[in-house]
């Protein structure tokens, strides 16, 4: 990273769309008195810290349940459905709802059928949430669960769906590219074992289906999985019966098949680690337990490269922490924001840091218990969830502020929020948000198909911040350009291997492929969307506008499936009890 150590004058600086700044260049004094003078040949990269201020704050509303091992959702309304988890008093089947802006909790109609923690939570195509799995208790023991139910966002209500195929915990639960769910691996069965299959829900359906099982050695809980571009699931390392593990397991949806064999292997296994989408295609691990305890290693990991992929350290710098079992969120700007988790070796504390990956300087920034350090203010939180809200702020609800068997095992029933990026508008005396904020008026109010175009129409796309500065004030140029972002809303949950894998759609290169653009980039764009539904999977989607790392407020946008042409005709039903009926149609 850059030090301002290393003095200069007469050089430039570009503003990066992740608000790194580029040093290029200049001239520098080897004198005191500046008497000799020597060029700066060698450019340098300025790496902002993860927020311009240490921002994040406790909220004064309060949560009717602490909770961790839970999961968060993001609404198609804006709100954030917060489920299940542990409390002191053991599992939870209590749900409640947090409305971003107003920051207030509120109760739902009634609870889950079934309590819960360690489960998935995935917001389907149709805006209502499955809640699949996850250990329960009866009244002997506690084990896995095969139930699942689906939460309905209109009545606030929960519904059961039919059984899953397996019981099973601490597996991953991902979108498919045609607006299934995945569920794969885990632990469940007589004698908690290490599960090999999967299975897809069909929401249309309400109904489970078996998918192909992984052979024995390819078993895995404790996972990271992501959607690649290509629309295959790639489920990373994670443990079973011979311990941790190096391997990945691939998935093709379209065949039914998994591949155990040709993914290239981690550097070390790692279990209790996070794995995040990039921009660009490839796959951000971090953090994790390699069974000694946590490590402060990332990698990245490129489908593209060889037939196998290629994994490499990320450079020049590690985890400024530790940890394992954290979560993992992939920003608007393409850096990558982690927080929380634990370190066993340190005595079963909490990292106290929130970092960020930075992909341009491929390094990580911000660091706990420095003077300039990010961090919540109430104190670390471990097993709590970190969402993305529409007003462009993360909120951690929830957690504890240690790890069990270690310093501080308090439960939390607040949250706290901080911008994820936060915009000079905020900081800077009598500087209001239309100077440089971008806004959204309209979207399109059908959904997005892929192969089919997107319109947005707002105001201050092109944003106000100078972009680049030369060696003097005529040096200087605004090139500021719009970005549009689109990011899909998947799964979320208070694990590392339940942390959302992040998959986004970069449409900033198609503002300028359409040349009817030009006339309007700063309040009206129209872009072409990807041609595949691999490319754009089907779901739920945040929008953001922006220029320079200030971003619009999100809208939300429903990515397919195509609504249907017409009513249906030839309703028949059918009586199947006395409170129960079933409809068919044509």
């Amino acid at each position: 990273g850059f030090s301002y150590a290393d003095h200069r004058y007469g050089h430039s600086t570009t503003l990066l769309p992740n608000n790194d700044k580029l040093i290029v260049g200049g001239r520098s004094c080897v004198a005191p008195l500046c008497a000799t003078q020597v060029a700066v040949p060698l450019a340098d990269m300025g790496i902002q810290l993860l927020y311009a201020e240490k921002n994040y704050a406790t909220l004064s509303s309060l949560a009717a349940q602490k909770r961790t091992l839970h999961t968060s959702t993001l609404l198609p309304n804006g709100d954030i459905l917060i489920a299940g988890g542990k409390s002191s008093g053991g599992l939870l089947r209590h749900a409640e709802l947090f409305t971003p802006g107003t920051d207030i909790f509120s109760p739902i109609n009634g609870e889950m059928g079934q309590v819960r923690g360690q489960h998935s939570a995935t917001l389907l195509p149709n805006g209502r949430v499955l809640i699949a799995g996850g250990s329960t208790t009866n009244a002997t023991s506690t084990a896995s669960t095969n139930t699942a139910e689906i939460y309905y966002p209109d009545t606030k209500r929960f519904i059961p769906t039919s059984p899953m195929t397996d019981a099973r915990a601490n597996h991953s639960a991902i979108m498919l590219p045609d607006g299934r769910v995945f569920v794969a691996g885990g632990r469940g069965g007589a004698g908690n074992i290490t599960l090999g299959t999967a299975e897809i829900f069909i929401s249309t359906q309400s109904r489970w289906m078996s998918a192909a099982t992984m052979i024995a050695s390819c078993r895995r809980a404790i996972h990271a999985t992501v959607q690649l571009k290509n629309g295959k699931i790639l489920l990373i390392g994670g443990i079973n019966a011979s311990g941790p593990l190096t391997s990945s397991a691939l998935y093709d949806p379209v065949a039914n098949t998994w591949d155990c064999a040709t993914v290239t292997a981690l550097p070390i296994p790692l279990f209790s680690h996070t794995a995040t989408l990039l921009f660009d295609g490839r796959v951000l691990v971090t953090g994790g337990n390699d069974g000694v305890g946590e490590v402060n290693r990332s990698y990245i990991y490129d489908p593209g490269a060889g037939a196998g992929g290629t994994w490499t350290e990320t450079d020049p710098t590690p985890l400024l922490e530790p940890r394992f079992d954290h979560t993992a969120t992939l920003l608007p700007n393409g850096n990558v924001m982690i927080s929380g988790g634990a370190q066993s070796a340190a005595g079963n504390t909490v990292p106290t840091s929130i970092e960020a990956f930075h992909i341009s300087g491929s390094s990580w920034a911000t660091g706990g218990g420095t003077s300039d350090g990010v961090k919540f203010s109430g104190g670390a939180r471990a097993y709590h969830t970190m969402t993305l809200a529409l007003n462009n702020k993360m909120y951690g609800i929830g957690g504890q502020d240690g790890v069990s068997g270690g310093v501080g095992v308090s439960m939390y029933n607040s949250a706290e929020a901080g911008f994820f990026s936060a915009t000079p508008d905020f900081f800077s005396k009598d500087a209001p948000p239309s100077l440089r904020q971008a806004t959204i008026a309209t979207i399109p109010a059908v959904p997005l198909l892929p192969g089919g175009n997107l319109t947005v129409t707002g105001s201050r796309f092109r944003g106000g911040t100078e972009a680049s500065g030369g060696g003097a004030a005529s040096a200087n140029s605004a090139f500021s350009f719009p970005h549009i972002i689109l990011q899909q809303v998947d799964g979320s949950g208070g694990a590392a291997a339940q942390s959302n894998g992040g998959f986004a759609v970069d449409l900033t290169t198609q503002i300028f492929l359409n040349a009817g653009n030009l006339a309007t980039l700063d309040t009206s764009l129209t872009v072409a969307l990807p041609l595949t539904s691999a490319a754009m999977p089907y779901g739920w989607y945040t929008l953001r506008v922006g220029a320079n790392d200030i971003f619009s407020d999100a809208k939300m946008l429903q990515g397919g499936p195509p609504l249907p042409v017409g009513a249906p005709t030839g309703i028949t039903g059918t009586a199947t009890g006395i409170s129960s009926m079933t409809w068919s149609w044509d």
